[in-house]
């Protein structure tokens, strides 16, 4: 399966939000330039932008990448 069907477009959780380090709500984890705007379901890690989920697509990422 690909990582978008387990990722949804937004803003996250409040609880989330305040649970993570302030770098990690600010910027995505992979290009640190963007604001993230993909949650992850499993995990409710609200970790990367759209730009690079389109990105990891391409390479087979599957899973979250705050979480592997």
């Amino acid at each position: 399966d690909s990582a978008r069907d387990e990722v949804e477009t937004g803003s996250g959780s409040v609880e989330e939000r305040d649970r993570s380090p302030s770098v990690s709500r600010t910027l995505c984890i992979i290009c640190l330039e963007k604001s993230p705007n993909i949650l992850f379901y499993d995990c409710k890690h609200l970790a990367m932008c759209e730009d690079c989920l389109e990105a990891s697509q391409a390479n087979s990422m599957t899973s979250c990448p705050k979480c592997r």
